[in-house]
């Protein structure tokens, strides 16, 4: 492709009146422009959104506007106010970033944005033992089923610093973003079955439950992201 553009210029400098001495001018100008053409990014990474896939598309020499979609599901045990329960994490995220180089010598990236944030957090009792739910004790034949659910906000705006996808030079490197992501105060919903004769009791104490959760996930209104991988420039 180089060499192609390169005879060409030649080419119509010979036809206009074979005088070469102007594409002599010209050709290193012709060369560097090139050679350091930005190049397009793509990267696959993995940490705490999950398996993701950015798509960098270069604006200037500064400055890449970034794609990325991320996701996974796991679930782990946890205890929270005596009541064990079975907590899964299904992370589903979508964002858009504008990623700025200040410096040209390396790939140092600071980065800003927003996503939109599918992440769902459950916390499903474990009702195989009798449990305690505002100080009353219940099993199983009285407590069908306790679910909390944690809602946060959709769009959630993303600061972060980072390092790769450049998309100065062809071929594979390395890529890692440090940042936080602000998704709001959780808000707890609490969702009960039960077979009781005094329904309305069971409600009243998971509700002053649902209280104690919030409260103790009040403090994480921002996800923390860390997120490496490799990429590849074309």
């Amino acid at each position: 492709m180089k060499k192609i553009l390169l005879s060409s210029v030649v080419v119509a400098s010979l036809f206009a009146g074979g005088d070469i001495s102007p594409v002599v001018d010209i050709v290193p100008v012709i060369v560097h422009k090139v050679l350091n053409q930005p190049l397009y990014s793509s990267a696959l990474k993995v940490g705490t959104l999950g398996v993701g896939v950015d798509f960098s598309i270069p604006m200037s020499e500064s400055v890449n506007i970034r794609l990325n979609v991320n996701g996974f599901k796991y679930s782990t045990t946890t205890n929270q106010n005596n009541i064990d329960y079975t907590a899964t994490a299904s992370l589903l995220t979508a964002g858009i970033l504008m990623d700025y180089y200040p410096m040209k010598s390396n790939q140092f990236r600071m980065s800003i944005g927003t996503y939109y944030n599918g992440n769902n957090f459950d916390f499903d009792a474990s009702l195989s033992n009798p449990i305690t739910i505002n100080g009353v004790n219940y099993n199983s034949s009285s407590l069908g089923s306790l679910n909390m659910k944690t809602l946060t906000n959709k769009f959630a705006p993303y600061i972060g610093i980072g390092c790769g996808e450049k998309g100065h030079e062809k071929g594979w490197g390395l890529t890692a973003d440090v940042g936080v992501l602000y998704h709001g105060t959780p808000i707890v919903d609490a969702t009960v079955k039960t077979t009781s004769t005094s329904p309305a009791t069971i409600q009243a104490d998971v509700e002053a439950e649902r209280v104690k959760l919030q409260d103790t996930l009040s403090k994480y209104s921002v996800y923390p992201v860390i997120m490496v991988g490799a990429s590849y420039s074309f």
